[in-house]
């Protein structure tokens, strides 16, 4: 038994540190190099599938076996989306939310944002809805996937003391995928361990990607953070514009409006 679980220890161990290297070869090394090299974008797309099917498909379902309901996701019949629990998760957070979302428009108010005085609804719903994506790819990473792990790779008997510390683990990794953005890892860092608690204790992937979206289209697009990661951080020119030149017809939609 000991020697199961000290093997499923190192499993995990190794899963994460090859996760975190993936991290680091895709956004500093490929992605500055998508609109210069064919390679680079083929290497790209070749580690994002190779990375999404082990670490959403083989290792939780075959490795690890986590049923759907763990990773905070529904039945097929539902179109995977976890209903049982949805009105519980989503109402442990409301007001948290609530308040989050006021203080960011307010901060963007008081910092005269032009949002206030020419709003782009367009480019409000465009930014949602295709943050809805780019939410949920995050979130079943890391809360469907990381967040499970960590739960099982730190052995502390006190349950609030584990959570706390599992938590704080994953709050900090969420936090350091945003490097060198220091405003964006701060923010990151306080909503990871927000909901984390919450899908620690209520796993709900769906309750987590909506809000994920929502403040996340309010900081960019009202609050108009800069949410550039990686070496992109801080290039105001094409080069940061990595997905135009990877989805086929992204450009002529979001025009300028991104």
């Amino acid at each position: 038994m000991q020697s199961n679980s000290a093997f499923k220890t190192r499993v995990i161990a190794v899963e994460l540190s090859i996760l975190v290297a993936l991290y680091g070869v895709i956004f500093w090394i490929l992605v500055p190099r998508v609109l210069t090299s064919s390679l680079a974008i083929y290497l790209l797309l070749s580690l994002v599938l190779v990375t999404a099917i082990y670490y959403l498909f083989i290792s939780p379902l075959l490795i690890h076996g986590d049923t759907l309901e763990k990773r905070g996701l529904g039945p097929r019949s539902h179109l995977y989306v976890r209903t049982d629990n949805f009105s519980t998760a989503w109402w442990s957070l409301f007001i948290p939310f609530t308040i989050t979302s006021g203080i960011i428009i307010f901060a963007a108010w008081q910092n005269d944002s032009p949002f206030f005085v020419n709003p782009d609804w367009y480019a409000l719903s465009l930014k949602f809805s295709m943050y809805l994506f780019s939410a949920f790819a995050q979130d079943i990473l890391f809360f469907s996937f990381i967040l499970i792990r960590l739960k099982e790779l730190v052995t502390i008997k006190s349950d609030s003391l584990k959570s706390l510390v599992v938590l704080l683990i994953f709050a900090t990794l969420f936090a350091l995928f945003h490097l060198p953005n220091v405003p964006l890892m701060l923010l990151s860092f306080i909503f990871a361990l927000t909901l984390g608690h919450l899908f620690y204790r209520v796993p709900n992937l769906y309750v987590i990607v909506i809000m994920h979206a929502f403040l996340g289209t309010l900081l960019h697009r009202v609050y108009e953070l800069h949410m550039k990661l990686g070496v992109l951080y801080g290039d105001e020119s094409q080069q940061g514009y990595v997905m135009r030149h990877l989805i086929p017809y992204v450009n002529e939609l979001i025009e300028n409006r991104w």
